[in-house]
């Protein structure tokens, strides 16, 4: 806030007084910025372990989003301070800071690593796994699902905010992650298909049964390669779409 307010008079801070006159204040500047970084250290101690995650975002990268916050709030006062013409740097007041500003910033690149660790490891078994499942499945009562796993939904996000990240993604992941629009595209046409049939099951009267009987016959037997052979993983899902369809 200190330094937008310079940004602000940047023209008169020029005039020579003035100069000499935040040359003296410079020491306050260092403490404002000391005072950020034990603040930025508490906080980073109370929330890592459960760290305050946006609702939109997913839990791995929305914790390195929180921990890159937590990075900007302390790296960018420090760049302006380097770059203050004043030998603040070279005092005590200085050193501290510096010392300061190394130790928070190695345990925050400490926490990032860890978290990125450890979602490489969850979807390096997951994301194969989960592409093997069948497209559809059906409930005791008759109605269809599209069978796609949650996890699938999550590494899918987490992908995309960690490639924004600048952050390595698995290879396994970044395969899945490419079939992204592929997959978007399955899932809606084989959620409008089930909703489509469920719709018939619900509103059926039993009198009318008996009348399009053969209709749902013919249905269950194109849908049931979908419940009992394809997977996402599968070639001729656009072929199995437009027959369930039809």
């Amino acid at each position: 806030g200190r330094f937008r307010l310079l940004d602000n008079f940047d023209q008169l801070l020029k005039r020579e007084s003035i100069r000499d006159e935040l040359e003296r204040n410079h020491v306050a500047l260092a403490n404002a910025y000391i005072g950020d970084l034990r603040a930025v250290q508490e906080c980073f101690v109370a929330q890592r372990d459960h760290p305050p995650i946006s609702w939109n975002l997913p839990p791995s990268s929305g914790a390195l989003y929180w921990c890159a916050g937590l990075a900007e709030r302390v790296d960018l006062p420090m760049v302006r301070l380097v770059k203050l013409e004043s030998d603040i740097i070279n005092r005590e007041e200085g050193h501290e800071l510096l010392k300061m500003h190394a130790q928070t910033m190695a345990a925050l690149r400490e926490y990032e690593n860890q978290k990125v660790e450890e979602w490489a490891r969850e979807v390096e078994s997951a994301s194969h796994a989960d592409l093997t499942e069948s497209l559809l499945t059906r409930s005791g009562n008759g109605h269809l699902f599209v069978n796609f796993n949650p996890a699938l939904v999550r590494l899918l996000r987490e992908v995309r905010y960690f490639l924004s990240l600048g952050h390595r993604c698995p290879d396994a992941a970044l395969e899945v992650y490419r079939r992204s629009e592929e997959l978007r595209r399955y899932r809606c046409s084989l959620d409008t298909i089930a909703s489509a049939g469920n719709v018939v099951l619900e509103r059926m009267l039993p009198v009318e049964r008996p009348l399009i009987d053969p209709f749902l016959q013919s249905f269950d037997r194109v849908v049931g390669e979908g419940i009992h052979a394809l997977t996402w993983n599968a070639d001729g899902i656009d072929t199995f779409i437009q027959s369930a369809r039809e």
